[in-house]
């Protein structure tokens, strides 16, 4: 089956910043593919009730013949594709874990570098040529929703309803996010309520003398107490920074609009509102920060990472992934709670739920689906709370005791309750946008433009891009 187009790829090949299709092919050579050695077999678990059924005639992939009896599957090698570095290390002890439970599914991780898009690059090139592996993980944010518009994943809905899978077990929004124009294409992997979460050094705060914060704080109360943390010489410039904040449109920014009560986009992703009274005001407060209390240090200029680390930063917003470094900085005595409440109520959490999706291509779509539904288990969760990743989509794992105890992970329960489902355009130009967005935001954080000026070219630049079709299959 034709899936994606040539012109379909080169849409995809322009998005994610790669060439031609003849120069690119060129350039990439094999990628290597370690094979996880195999865990000792243990008894196999009993039988399920029955070998699912292929999908209907319009959305079959090529599968065998017929299915093996009583839910078991034949002898197998999956093929993975996935990044290289701690997402590979998290797999591969995913895949040791459930071989011991089905040791005749072999899985063969092929992974490739994520650094600068190599990694969506590889995916865009595997699947215009179809070889791409059964399993393929992919973002959100980077083309899980434009592969699924291009008819690339198998959908799973007739697999969910004929081995009742229970969905209530992960967040709703998260399995909401898994559908694209009335059909599901997985189960949702990993979540995390974007960047909502506030990490503070505590020694800075027993230096001035201040609480640190508890999560009910409100914007204003925030950039007071980032005012009376940042610490100045005597010409001027600051020596502690108050705050950082976190920029970008998806991570970032984004969180800061929907607190305020706005919308990042619309609600049927057609139409850009950064002409949002909300949302201009909460771009104020933002460009404040750097321009007006000059709490933040300066995107370009200072190396907020290195501030961090050195005990120079009071407070810095990030994602669950805040304090997995912590080990390396000068300082033990720090805390995390969520960033502050807007006039919506609300943190501003706004989910990103990564997957890994079976390819409609897949020639062995039951052992590839049993593998699917172990990667987003609570067993797999747990495997991904206690390796300090991303913990899964589950409520069962972000609010378990563990998950409870770790202070730097504890707090994003309460955001991931209300996060809502990732804004995307309808056309599925999600990285497209983003970049676009973040480009033109550079010129408030650095004092360039005014937030009247930003409003009016982000909706003009979004606005473009907004109208472009949706892919070219």
């Amino acid at each position: 089956m034709q899936i994606l187009s040539r012109r379909g790829f080169l849409s995809i090949a322009a998005l994610l910043g790669v060439g031609t299709l003849g120069g690119v092919m060129a350039a990439c050579g094999p990628a290597a593919t370690p094979t996880p050695a195999p865990a000792k077999p243990v008894e196999a678990p009993k039988p399920a009730a029955e070998a699912p059924k292929p999908a209907a005639e319009a959305t079959k992939p090529s599968v065998p013949a017929a299915a093996a009896p009583s839910g078991a599957v034949a002898p197998v090698t999956l093929r993975f594709n996935n990044r290289t570095g701690r997402e590979a290390e998290i797999f591969d002890e995913m895949a040791k874990v459930f071989r011991e439970k089905r040791p005749n599914i072999e899985i063969k991780n092929e992974s490739f570098p994520g650094a600068n898009q190599e990694y969506f690059q590889k995916m865009a090139l595997l699947v215009a040529g179809g070889t791409e592996g059964d399993l393929v993980w992919m973002s959100s944010i980077e083309g899980f929703y434009d592969f699924a518009s291009r008819n690339a994943w198998l959908p799973v809905d007739d697999l969910v309803a004929k081995d009742k899978v229970e969905l209530g077990q992960w967040y709703k929004a998260a399995v909401d996010m898994m559908s694209v124009e009335g059909k599901m294409y997985g189960l949702p992997l990993w979540s995390h309520p974007s960047i909502t979460g506030l990490f503070y050094n505590g020694d800075l705060f027993d230096q001035a003398k201040l609480k640190p914060p508890d999560g009910q704080q409100s914007f204003e109360q925030h950039a007071e107490l980032a005012r009376q943390l940042t610490k100045r010489a005597a010409d001027g410039k600051a020596e502690v920074f108050g705050f950082n904040p976190a920029t970008g449109y998806y991570n970032g920014h984004g969180q800061v609009i929907l607190a305020f009560g706005g919308e990042m986009i619309s609600k049927d992703g057609k139409q850009m509102t950064y002409d949002q009274p909300a949302v201009r005001e909460a771009l104020q407060w933002m460009a404040d920060l750097y321009v007006k209390h000059k709490v933040a240090p300066v995107p370009g200029t200072d190396d907020a990472g290195q501030l961090q680390a050195n005990g120079k930063l009071a407070m810095w917003a990030s994602g669950v992934w805040g304090s997995w470094a912590s080990k390396q900085w000068k300082f033990t005595n720090w805390g995390a709670t969520l960033t502050p409440k807007g006039k919506s109520g609300k943190y501003g959490a706004m989910l990103q739920t990564d997957a890994n999706p079976i390819s409609k291509r897949s020639k062995n779509v039951d052992a590839a689906w049993e593998f699917h539904k172990f990667m987003c288990s609570e067993p797999a969760g747990k495997i991904l709370r206690d390796g300090t990743y991303v913990p899964s989509s589950r409520p069962d794992i972000y609010e378990s005791p563990e998950a409870k105890a770790n202070k730097g992970l504890a707090p994003f329960a309460a955001a991931l309750r209300e996060a809502v489902p990732l804004p995307k355009p309808a056309n599925y130009r999600l990285r497209e946008l983003e970049i676009a967005i973040n480009q033109v935001m550079g010129n408030l954080w650095l004092g360039k433009m005014t937030v009247d000026e930003v409003t009016k070219e982000v909706n003009r630049v979004g606005q473009q891009i907004l109208d472009k079709p949706a892919g070219a299959a």
